[in-house]
């Protein structure tokens, strides 16, 4: 579970910046 764990706040933290990205390019 450590790993599971791990794995979705790389996602979210990936997520975050994919999000920060598209905001940027959309501004």
């Amino acid at each position: 579970m450590h790993v599971w764990d791990r794995d979705l706040s790389f996602l979210s933290n990936y997520l975050q910046k994919e999000h920060t990205i598209s905001r940027i390019s959309t501004h």
